[in-house]
C-alpha cells in the first residue's frame, strides 16, 4: 500500500512540474512607405522577425524563459538612391509577470537582456550618378528592455499574445568590427534598433 501511495505522489508531482513548462514563439513584421506629392516612393521600410521561445512558470503570474531569433529588414531611399539591408540574430533570457487579469485577458510586463550579432549592407549611388558603392557594417549588440504584452488565454494550455512595442523602453549597446562603439536609449518601436521585432507581431504559448 505504501508503494502505491508513493508512486501516486511521484506521478502527481511529475504532472505538476510538466504543467509548468511551455513552448512558443512569435512572428513580427512591419511595412512603411513615405510618398511625395506626386505619389512617388521616397522611403520604403519593411521588416520581419521570427522568435521561438521556451520557459517555465514559477507561479500563476511569474515566468522565466529564453528566446532567440532572426530578424531581417530593408530600408530603401529613392534619392539619393540607397538601401540598407539588416540581418541579425539574438539570444534573450527574460522574465515576465502578469500585472492585470480580466477574464481571459492578461496585461503582462516583460523584462529581458539580449546579446546578438548584426550584419548590415549599405548600397547606394554617389553624387556622381555613374558611381555605385557597397559598404558592409558588422557589429555585436547587447541590450536590455522592458515591454508590455497583451495576452489572451484560449484554454488552460494555449495562450496568444502580442508585444506592445510602441510602449517599450530599450537600451542598446553596439560594438563594431574594426573598432567603434555606441549606445542608445529609446522609447517605443524604433526601426533603427536591431532588437525591433516589428510593428505587428503575434505569438503563442503552449503549456505542457
Amino acid at each position: 500500500m505504501k508503494k502505491i501511495i508513493l508512486a501516486l505522489a511521484i506521478l502527481s508531482c511529475a504532472g505538476s512540474l510538466r504543467a509548468q513548462w511551455y513552448l512558443g514563439g512569435a512572428v513580427g513584421g512591419s511595412y512603411t512607405v513615405t510618398k511625395d506629392g506626386d505619389g512617388n516612393n521616397l522611403d520604403d521600410w519593411r521588416a520581419i522577425s521570427m522568435l521561438p521561445e521556451f520557459g517555465y512558470h514559477l507561479n500563476d503570474r511569474l515566468a522565466v524563459g529564453l528566446s532567440g531569433g532572426f530578424s531581417y529588414s530593408k530600408n530603401k531611399i529613392a534619392f539619393p538612391q540607397s538601401a540598407l539591408l539588416n540581418r541579425s540574430w539574438n539570444v534573450t533570457p527574460y522574465a515576465r509577470y502578469a500585472l492585470v487579469r480580466y477574464k481571459k485577458f492578461d496585461l503582462i510586463a516583460k523584462a529581458a537582456v539580449s546579446a546578438g550579432h548584426c550584419l548590415q549592407t549599405l548600397t547606394g549611388q554617389s553624387s556622381y550618378l555613374d558611381h555605385y558603392f557597397t559598404i558592409p557594417i558588422e557589429y555585436d549588440l547587447y541590450g536590455a528592455y522592458v515591454t508590455p504584452m497583451l495576452a489572451y488565454n484560449l484554454s488552460g494550455h494555449l495562450m496568444l499574445y502580442t508585444n506592445l512595442d510602441f510602449a517599450s523602453l530599450k537600451y542598446e549597446y553596439r560594438k563594431y568590427e574594426g573598432g567603434g562603439k555606441e549606445s542608445a536609449i529609446s522609447f517605443g518601436a524604433d526601426s533603427n534598433s536591431a532588437f525591433n521585432t516589428g510593428d505587428i507581431n503575434v505569438g503563442f504559448i503552449y503549456k505542457f
